[in-house]
């Protein structure tokens, strides 16, 4: 945001772990939360913004933060500057349980090349801080991740991406396991068990009382992990449901998923209008019944503003009646709408628009 650091550049990687950031600006004591980030041997300070990781070389914080940011300052930065390097690792082992700085070690091991120690930092620094400090352990787990992709381990990789969907799914999630998972060939076997997750959300890389379905194919993370449920979510996950079936195309299942979805899981308009706009070609009926709900519901809100929201939709229901030829049954339903509305004459100026009437003053 404008009251945060200034962020002035951020540096591509090139295979080196670590240095991904440059920040320049004000002195942020003040400002929020603070970080410290690794950048070319220098420790900057970090405002606690998010960086979307990018792949291998990308091991950047999140914006968790443990209380005891001081003591983490100011050591290592006077070591760094004195040039004494080799004694900042020690060091950050030596502090870690008090400062919680498992990813500062973790970055400066990676840097070093020293994967092993890092993969046992990450492991140690999950089981200390999964409860109190979730955005760090986070954290860590993309980074034991990313060490998997650099060392080739293709079935480890996509089981992280599965946790990682498993604890926010999503259609982007989705895409970046489906990207995994088919360069170990267990996709077809990884995808059916995710939507059975969706459908039931029982997560099927734990164990449980499952039985009958097919068992998981991608092997255990290197960590103990828990299951981590959503507040208020239910089951079957209509909304990701739908997001993966227009990602895939499967648009007979769109409309099935649509038309089973409970009005106690709709959420605002949102869904239904991703729903109409992927169908309108194959199912122009479900998407002029979408939008026909939505612009009435505009309508009977009696404000000028909303009935230009209502012509939006009912554009779009215009240009469907035309492409199906049609037209005769677009302008009987807006003819309904004038008789019904007769006293709205904002309402009825937008109908005049958008049926290229001469407005009268």
């Amino acid at each position: 945001g404008d009251d945060a650091v200034d962020v002035v550049e951020i540096v591509e990687t090139v295979g080196d772990p670590g240095v991904a950031v440059k920040l320049n600006g004000p002195d942020i004591d003040e400002i929020g939360r603070k970080r410290i980030v690794a950048q070319g041997g220098v420790f900057q300070e970090f405002s606690g913004r998010h960086v979307d990781d990018g792949g291998p070389g990308d091991f950047l914080p999140d914006d968790s933060i443990s209380p005891s940011f001081d003591r983490r300052e100011a050591g290592p930065r006077g070591q760094e500057k004195s040039g004494q390097q080799e004694e900042i690792v020690p060091l950050f082992e030596k502090e870690v349980p008090v400062t919680q700085c498992y990813e500062r070690l973790v970055v400066r091991l990676l840097q070093n090349g020293d994967y092993d120690r890092a993969r046992t930092w990450c492991i140690r620094g999950i089981q200390k801080t999964g409860k109190e400090f979730s955005g760090i352990a986070e954290n860590l787990q993309k980074s034991l991740r990313q060490l998997a992709e650099l060392e080739k381990n293709h079935d480890l990789a996509a089981a992280y991406r599965a946790h990682e969907f498993f604890e926010r799914p999503c259609r982007a999630f989705y895409s970046k396991l489906q990207q995994a998972a088919e360069k170990t060939e267990s996709w077809p076997a990884v995808r059916s068990a995710v939507l059975g997750f969706l459908e039931d959300g029982v997560r099927p890389d734990l164990p449980s009382k499952r039985t009958g379905k097919q068992e998981w194919p991608l092997p255990g993370l290197e960590f103990t992990s828990g299951e981590k449920r959503r507040p208020f979510q239910k089951y079957p996950d209509y909304d990701t449901l739908i997001d993966i079936a227009i990602l895939e195309n499967r648009l007979d299942d769109v409309v099935e998923l649509h038309r089973s979805r409970p009005e106690s899981a709709r959420w605002g308009y949102g869904k239904d209008k991703e729903v109409a706009d992927a169908v309108m070609e194959v199912y122009p009926d479900i998407s002029l019944e979408i939008w026909r709900g939505m612009a009435e519901k505009h309508i009977s809100r009696v404000k000028p503003k909303a009935y230009e929201e209502a012509a939006i939709y009912l554009r779009k229901m215009r240009t469907v009646y035309k492409r199906t030829k049609r037209l005769p049954e677009w302008r009987e339903y807006l003819e309904g709408l004038r008789a019904e509305h007769k006293r709205k004459r904002r309402l009825l100026e937008v109908l005049d628009v958008l049926e290229n009437r001469r407005i009268i003053e």
